[in-house]
């Protein structure tokens, strides 16, 4: 009895552990880098994936080795409303109102030169439903 019940929690365990395994993949630069994660999405040949953490790393298509481009190129197949969701349109959006930031005074200086990439969400009607800034040359950004 004893001897079951250790051997239905072993069973057990390798399942959970299988599809803790499935769940990701590993994804390999032709430099060699690895990452550990799940596809995230593909906007303009770059490929973004979720790693640990929350975490969000981005390299272009042709950078990951054979196999990698192999399983992105599937994954696409199987999710193509991740694939290049921001850039088909079927008309260019068109900005129709924006507010002036409060900007800290260092920042206003004309010599200060400053990025800051946005991921947009918009619906049909071209309400903006989600925005997260991704990346930003400057903390105050």
């Amino acid at each position: 009895m004893k001897n079951n019940i250790l051997h239905s929690l072993s069973i057990a365990a390798l399942i959970a552990l299988s599809a803790s395994v499935v769940s990701a993949d590993i994804f390999t630069l032709i430099s060699g880098t690895a990452y550990n994660g799940k596809i995230f999405k593909i906007l303009e040949g770059q490929v973004t994936i979720d790693v640990a953490g929350g975490e969000k790393t981005t390299a272009p298509l042709v950078d990951f080795d054979e196999a990698s481009q192999e399983v992105i190129n599937k994954w696409a197949s199987s999710y193509p409303e991740s694939v290049d969701v921001y850039t088909k349109w079927d008309s260019q959006p068109v900005i129709k109102s924006s507010a002036i930031s409060q900007l800290p005074n260092q920042l206003r200086d004309p010599a200060f030169k400053g990025m800051v990439s946005v991921d947009l969400v918009l619906n049909e009607k071209e309400q903006v439903i989600s925005a997260k800034v991704q990346k930003s040359t400057h903390a105050e950004l």
